[in-house]
């Protein structure tokens, strides 16, 4: 007799709301570069962010960054959204220059940042700055302190001449 009072229990039970349900947003910002190193680094980065419980938001922004505007840039696509945060990401006009990546949370006036050498090469630069975007959509979606620093990881190894 307990068993049907319990099965009729959990077909009453009210639906999960939708907010309960939906994953998590983060916008990704990546500049509009000549060639296909934007292509490339976007293409990487969604690909480590693939398997993460977020639902990941791609707009094309000005290749010129200004640091000094971009919390308030960054105000729009999260409000738009209800993003956790936006990523930016800096891509030089050669693709042996130095990637850089700034992390802008909800409600917050700090920007987080983490340039990659280039120098180290173009696979492995690009690579590293994806599991840096991985790292800090993780620390988003989980609520924690955003830490893109290398101090805790290993360097990328040079890429073989």
């Amino acid at each position: 007799m307990l068993g049907p009072v319990l099965l009729g229990s959990v077909l009453l039970a009210p639906p999960a709301s939708t907010a309960d349900t939906q994953a998590p947003t983060v916008v990704l910002m990546v500049p509009e570069q000549p060639g296909d190193y934007d292509e490339r680094i976007l293409a990487t980065v969604a690909a480590n962010l693939h398997e993460l419980d977020v639902t990941l938001i791609t707009q094309r922004c000005d290749p010129s960054l200004d640091l000094r505007g971009l919390v308030s840039a960054s105000r729009e696509p999260i409000e738009r959204s209800a993003a956790r945060g936006v990523l930016w990401i800096d891509v030089p006009a050669r693709a042996s220059g130095d990637l850089a990546l700034y992390v802008v949370e909800r409600d917050s006036p700090q920007i987080y940042g983490r340039t990659i050498a280039g120098d180290v090469g173009e696979a492995v630069a690009i690579e590293t700055l994806a599991n840096v975007a991985a790292m800090a959509v993780t620390a988003l979606i989980e609520g924690r302190a955003i830490r893109l620093d290398a101090t805790d990881e290993p360097g990328p190894e040079p890429e073989p001449e």
